[in-house]
C-alpha cells in the first residue's frame, strides 16, 4: 500500500468476500514494525524482516477459520508471519490464499516451504 497507494490484497479479498458471500476485516491484524521492502531479500532475510511485524488489534471471531488474503506468494515469509500472530491471539483455524506466485523457474525459493517454518494451518 506505502508504494501503490492502495491495498492490492484488500481488493483481492474483497472481490473474493462478495463472490463467497463472506465478511472480510481489514482492522484484524496491523503491522506494527515498518519493515524493509521483500522484493529484494533472500527467503531467510525475508522471514527475519517480518518477525514480529504483525499484530492483532480486534477480537478474533470464536471458532471460525480465518483466510489470509496476499497478492503475489513468493518465499511464504508474509502469510506466515500473518498466520503467526493470528495463531499466537489463538486463532486454531487459518487458511491462506494469494493470487499469484512467480513460475517455479523464477526465483520461488521452495526452501521457505519446511514444515518447521510454517504454522499449522489446521
Amino acid at each position: 500500500q506505502r508504494e501503490r497507494g492502495y491495498n492490492q490484497s484488500l481488493c483481492i479479498a474483497q472481490g473474493l468476500g462478495e463472490v463467497l458471500d463472506l465478511p472480510v476485516r481489514d482492522r484484524l491484524l496491523l503491522r506494527r514494525l515498518n519493515t524493509r521492502q521483500q522484493a529484494k531479500l533472500d527467503s531467510e532475510a525475508r522471514r527475519r524482516n517480518l518477525c514480529g511485524a504483525f499484530e492483532v488489534i480486534d477480537e478474533l471471531p470464536p471458532h471460525e477459520c480465518i483466510g489470509i488474503v496476499d497478492d503475489v506468494i513468493t518465499s511464504g515469509s508474509t502469510l506466515n508471519a500473518c498466520a503467526r500472530a493470528l495463531n499466537l491471539a489463538g486463532a486454531h483455524r487459518i487458511r491462506a490464499i494469494a493470487l499469484a506466485s512467480p513460475p517455479r523457474d523464477r526465483g520461488m525459493d521452495r526452501s521457505a516451504y519446511s514444515s518447521a517454518d510454517q504454522v499449522p494451518f489446521t
